[in-house]
Parts: structure tokens; C-alpha cells; sequence
């Protein structure tokens, strides 16, 4: 919730920085970031629960002190490795590969020419 509420102190200064950590529809949060329910539950400090974020946050991008001071706490073995993920340069590659692959068209397409 730290991180959430300074991602969006920061975001305040109208200033383009990056670094806006933006929730799923299923998590409310107040104007600050707040979270007020998850799921439709009240939101419980206390309780466990499954996240997601862009694994170079524990590197430092965007300088998520919160998140970063939560990491000093934590034993190396419990963060994620630098090879837990696939970096998104390689994910988007594949995907333009594919769509341009695609715009080929079908083999039987491309005989229809009197080529292949």
C-alpha cells in the first residue's frame, strides 16, 4: 500500500516521471492510493496477497523507496532471482514476429502466383 500511496504522491507533481503504479479493476483505492477493498473485501493490511509488479522495481526503477525498504528486510533467497522473468523486449519481439509473419498471408495464398 506504501508503494501504491507514493507512486501516487509523486504522480501529483504533474511532472512526467513514470513509476504510476496502476491497480486492477478488482482494487479500489482512494484519490491517494489508499486501497480500500480487493476482491470486494475490505482491504486488511495483516493479510497476504497475490501481487504482480516489473521485477526491476527491486533494482530501483522509478525509485519505489517504500517497496525498496520492504526488499532490505527481506533474505535474498525470498525476492525474486534476476532470471525469474522474461524480459518484455523479448515478449514484444515474438509478438511482431508472429504479426508479421501473418500478414504473409496463407501458403496457399502465396501459390496462387504460380510461385511455391
Amino acid at each position: 500500500q506504501e508503494t501504491i500511496q507514493n507512486s501516487r504522491r509523486l504522480a501529483k507533481d504533474k511532472i512526467a516521471k513514470g513509476g504510476y503504479i496502476h491497480t486492477s479493476r478488482t482494487t479500489v483505492c482512494s484519490q491517494d492510493g489508499e486501497i480500500k477493498s480487493i476482491l470486494g473485501k475490505d482491504f486488511d493490511p495483516e493479510k497476504k496477497y497475490l501481487t504482480a509488479f516489473p521485477r526491476n522495481f527491486l533494482a530501483g526503477i522509478d525509485n519505489h523507496k517504500p517497496l525498496l525498504d520492504w526488499a532490505t528486510t527481506k533474505k535474498q533467497e525470498e525476492l525474486p532471482s534476476d532470471h525469474s522473468a522474461t524480459p518484455a523486449k523479448l515478449i514484444l519481439v515474438e509478438l511482431f514476429s508472429a504479426l508479421f509473419w501473418l500478414r504473409f498471408g496463407s501458403f496457399e495464398e502465396l501459390s496462387r502466383g504460380g510461385g511455391v
